[in-house]
């Protein structure tokens, strides 16, 4: 991650992913008077998923993805 820290930058992609599968399963056949968009079924099946474990829980908590608990240091006895 280049800025660990600052986690709402990668709502945008998330969100502009999430747009693609609108505008081209909705939107653009629409107007092309189509009943298939071909990006549809990329912006589906790749951009779809990757958005939803973006905006999930687990990645929206304190830690950085895939991370514990900072660790602890061990005293001893």
């Amino acid at each position: 991650m280049v800025f660990p820290q600052t986690k709402w930058l990668g709502i945008a992609p998330a969100l502009f992913g999430m747009m693609q599968a609108i505008g081209h399963g909705i939107v653009f056949p629409r107007i092309a008077g189509a009943k298939y968009s071909p990006g549809f079924l990329a912006s589906f099946f790749l951009h779809i998923p990757s958005a939803c474990g973006t905006c999930s829980p687990s990645a929206r908590s304190a830690a950085p993805t895939g991370s514990r608990a900072p660790p602890t240091r061990w005293r001893s006895p």
